[in-house]
C-alpha cells in the first residue's frame, strides 16, 4: 500500500509543474519531443524487463507439478546424501492447485 501511495505521490509531483505552475502563452501548443517520447518508453520497457526477470529469477509464478517431481529425482540421483522426506498434503488450508 505504502509503494502505491508513493508512486502515485511521484506522479503528482511530477503533473504539478506542467498542469498548475505552468503559464502558456495564447495559442500555444505542446507536445513531446521524440527524445521525451522515447525516454518514457524505454521506461515502460524497463519496467517490463523487470517484472520478467523478477518472475524467472524468484519463485512469483508456480511451477507445474512435473517440474517439481523432476527436481526431487534430479536431487535424488545427484545428491543421495541428503534426505527427502514426502510432504503432508492434507492440509486444508492449501488451495486444491497446490496438491
Amino acid at each position: 500500500m505504502a509503494t502505491v501511495l508513493i508512486g502515485i505521490g511521484g506522479m503528482l509531483y511530477r503533473l504539478d509543474p506542467t498542469t498548475f505552475a505552468f503559464a502558456s502563452r495564447a495559442h500555444a501548443l505542446y507536445f513531446p519531443s521524440v527524445m521525451e517520447v522515447l525516454i518514457a518508453f524505454g521506461y515502460v520497457c524497463l519496467a517490463i524487463a523487470g517484472f520478467v526477470v523478477a518472475v524467472k529469477c524468484l519463485p512469483i509464478l508456480a511451477a507445474p507439478i512435473s517440474a517439481w517431481h523432476d527436481l526431487v529425482e534430479f536431487v535424488r540421483v545427484d545428491r543421495p546424501e541428503i534426505e527427502l522426506e514426502p510432504h503432508d498434503l492434507s492440509n486444508h488450508y492449501r488451495p486444491h492447485f497446490a496438491n
